[in-house]
């Protein structure tokens, strides 16, 4: 299995926009390394790259990483991304990912219903690209490409629901 991180800050990155704190400080000297958000890319044979998570820097951190760069037309390596809860932080990137010829994405039925009827941001993606969605059940182990799989479970949140009375329950993946 090969791992990139692709981003390793939290929601808004490093330095925050807003934020005068120390770290924030540090990293905009001349000397500091700004972070982009949480997000990695899993692949089995570094032909077929599966994200986890897709944040707002997901441009920047595909345009760090030539392995998921496009090979000819418009044909990428990004197989397929994988969420692991429904928040701005983790999904923005797939409004980013709109010219895809259709996108692939896995998650639990919590986090689609989120996402559908909650913040809207699958209802905007589907005007712009087919999306197949399959559903992730915790617990249950998910192949996702010769060599590699993976097994979702559920990480307890005591985070409110910012979008309606939906449940937004987190799921946090292993690999392997």
């Amino acid at each position: 299995m090969i791992l990139r991180v692709l981003g390793s800050a939290a929601g808004g990155g490093s330095p925050q926009w807003n934020c005068g704190c120390p770290v924030c400080t540090a990293v905009r000297s001349p000397a500091g390394l700004a972070r982009t958000q949480s997000s990695i890319a899993v692949s089995a044979d570094r032909r077929r790259w599966f994200l986890i998570n897709a944040s707002p820097d997901i441009r920047a951190q595909i345009e760090a990483f030539p392995g998921l760069h496009p090979h000819g037309d418009r044909t990428t390596p990004l197989e397929a991304v994988l969420l692991t809860d429904a928040e701005l932080d983790h999904t923005l990137g797939l409004l980013l990912l709109r010219e895809a010829r259709a996108l692939l994405l896995y998650a639990t039925p919590a986090v689609h219903e989120t996402l559908s009827a909650g913040s809207g941001i699958l209802r905007t993606l589907e005007r712009y690209c087919p999306v197949d969605w399959r559903t992730v059940t915790p617990g249950a182990r998910l192949a996702l490409a010769d060599g590699l799989s993976c097994r979702a479970f559920d990480v307890p949140t005591t985070k409110r629901a910012r979008f309606g009375p939906g449940r937004t329950t987190a799921a946090s993946w292993a690999t392997g």
